[in-house]
């Protein structure tokens, strides 16, 4: 059975919102958190992302990134997306969020089971006909072998690992790019058209990455 940790600073409460997904432990500081996930089998960590500075929080983050334990964190203000780059969490919220976004959000990166949604018990991520490979940093779309980037990779690979969820190009600048984006920069959208190009028959009509009007990006 794998369980939900949560580390969550005072008078916050994210276990009523989880409870229906799997059994929730708490911890109130990333050294307990750390004892926890050492302790029992977490398929996923939610955190506050102020409580992952210094050492301890980087060693909690370690410890998830080698066991695969999906982090999703809580960010109070825009300046920790770089934080939350750095620690290379899967998600993210901005507080204040409601109980059923926090719900969402876990249930997409946790599921009833614990495995991820998307990617599949050989390691690949497959969206219909696309097939990524992380290890090897390889695209296959439509049986053919596609030659990407690394950064028209990591964004690939971004929003493949999050199938359905929108992306701003701004959320995509910060986690691809691990910088601070500026309003009106088009970069992204650039590179958007150019993996489109690569990976889609038709790239006016693209079925793999679409836009969302107003919104961003997604995969479907």
């Amino acid at each position: 059975m794998k369980y939900i940790l949560t580390l969550c600073g005072r008078g916050a409460d994210y276990e009523p919102a989880l409870r229906g997904l799997g059994p929730v432990v708490g911890a109130a500081n990333a050294s307990r958190a750390l004892e926890e996930a050492r302790r029992r089998d977490v398929g996923l960590l939610i955190a506050d992302c102020s409580l992952l500075a210094g050492e301890e929080g980087a060693a909690l983050a370690s410890f998830a990134r080698e066991k695969a334990i999906p982090m999703v964190l809580a960010l109070s203000r825009r300046e920790e997306l770089a934080r939350a780059a750095e620690l290379e969490a899967e998600d993210y919220l901005f507080m204040p969020f409601t109980a059923d976004e926090l719900a969402a959000r876990a249930a997409f990166r946790f599921g009833r089971d614990g495995v991820s949604l998307t990617e599949s018990g050989d390691g690949l991520i497959r969206v219909g006909a696309l097939t990524l490979d992380p290890l090897r940093r390889r695209v296959e779309a439509e049986g053919r072998a596609v030659r990407l980037t690394p950064t028209e990779y990591r964004i690939l690979e971004l929003l493949c690992s999050n199938r359905g969820q929108i992306f701003s190009a701004s959320e995509i600048y910060c986690r691809v790019w691990n910088e601070s984006y500026a309003v009106g920069d088009n970069t992204v959208a650039v590179h958007i058209r150019h993996i489109r190009e690569k990976i889609e028959e038709n790239p006016k009509r693209p079925k793999f990455i679409k836009s969302v009007w107003s919104a961003g990006y997604k995969v479907e």
